[in-house]
């Protein structure tokens, strides 16, 4: 019986706290782990980005709105996927030009945060080296959420 915590203690260290992934050279595993975790997204994703163009979560971000969950993306830079991203039921698109957004925030429900140093972009992924963090801690996604608050009153929708 003494045996049993001592097999599980090294496995709740191996997958407890954050995950990062290192760009470029993870950037497969960080696109295969935001898209399972969107797969079971819950009734909310919040997205934050300067940018946003990355065809493969574009993909599965529509999945989800299309299994019932909603999105809400607020960019300064409507090129690309925020506005096909908009002609999609549940989803939200709003513009912030308060001031220039640096890095990017995706908040998976209570349950996934994902924060990047830059938009969330294909093509930066794959030239320009930089650290995702993730983490599953249900307490920092919904401090995350709550401090994106401010930013969120001062975006304007898109679509009204």
């Amino acid at each position: 019986m003494i045996k049993l915590p001592a097999l599980l203690l090294p496995l709740s260290l191996l997958y407890g706290g954050p995950t990062l992934f290192l760009m470029p050279d993870q950037q497969s595993a960080f696109a295969h782990f935001l898209a399972r975790a969107l797969k079971e997204a819950p009734e909310q994703i919040l997205i934050v980005a300067p940018s946003f163009h990355h065809t493969e979560i574009k993909k599965e971000i529509l999945k989800a709105a299309r299994k019932g969950s909603r999105i809400v993306l607020v960019t300064q830079n409507l090129h690309g996927d925020p506005l096909s991203l908009v002609q999609y039921a549940n989803t939200e698109l709003y513009t912030y030009d308060a001031r220039p957004l640096q890095g990017s925030v995706i908040v998976i429900g209570n349950r996934l945060l994902c924060t990047l140093p830059t938009g969330i972009e294909g093509e930066t992924f794959g030239r320009d080296a930089s650290l995702v963090r993730c983490s599953d801690d249900p307490s920092e996604a919904a401090a995350y959420r709550s401090a994106l608050i401010p930013l969120l009153k001062r975006s304007k929708k898109y679509l009204e």
